[in-house]
């Protein structure tokens, strides 16, 4: 059993609260945050990695349909409980697959969004640029993709959670426009992005993170 698996078999430090960065982006672009939605058409959203469901209640609360998949069983249980004390789950269907098995399944051009919060960060380069390939063809043009990816130091990462997840690694803002491009997202409107960083002093590390916001060509 891996650490992600662990987590949440064991439902130590689970998060329950929607990603702030998500609702920023969500009130900014669709003019709707969570329990205020707009009269624009019910889109559909998908959510990457989707763990107990926190920001797959943002999207439906903000006017979205919603798939969401993660990995781990224990995670879509979880996840399946929380929706449906909140919403129900009458417009969102949870799965349990990786990013690569999900998307060989998926018909061009049928999301209105796609969400990754800190779940591609987890796959190689090469598995990170097909995974981005698959998701600009999965979203319908003009769809939108917002993505949480880990680019801090890998000692930080090491530091902060003791070793479980090796393969977070230094990503630079340029490595990043250049796969979204090469991906088909529109160059002119992947946003610059910006970097989050929350401090932990008795580790001595930060935990850095790009936020991206990039629209289908």
């Amino acid at each position: 059993m891996d650490a992600h698996d662990e987590q949440y078999r064991t439902k130590q430090g689970l998060r329950w609260w929607p990603e702030n960065e998500l609702a920023r982006f969500i009130g900014k672009t669709y003019g709707a945050t969570c329990g205020k939605k707009t009269a624009f058409s019910r889109g559909l959203a998908m959510d990457l990695g989707c763990g107990t469901g926190r920001n797959s209640w943002l999207l439906y609360e903000s006017g979205f349909d919603v798939h969401a998949i993660d990995t781990s069983g224990d995670a879509v249980t979880l996840a399946r409980r929380f929706l449906e004390d909140r919403v129900g789950l009458n417009g969102i269907m949870v799965s349990r697959a990786s990013v690569q098995e999900y998307f060989v399944g998926v018909s061009p051009a049928t999301y209105d969004l796609v969400v990754d919060i800190q779940t591609t960060q987890h796959l190689s380069w090469l598995e990170k640029a097909d995974a981005f390939q698959e998701i600009a063809d999965a979203l319908k043009p003009g769809g939108r993709f917002f993505s949480m990816h880990w680019c801090g130091l890998p000692q930080h990462a090491q530091a902060i959670y003791g070793g479980a997840y090796p393969e977070l690694d230094l990503v630079t803002v340029q490595e990043m426009q250049e796969v979204l491009a090469e991906s088909g997202f529109q160059a002119p409107m992947i946003a610059a992005p910006y970097i989050v960083q929350r401090g932990y002093p008795e580790l001595s590390a930060w935990a850095s993170w790009m936020i991206v916001e990039a629209v289908k060509a």
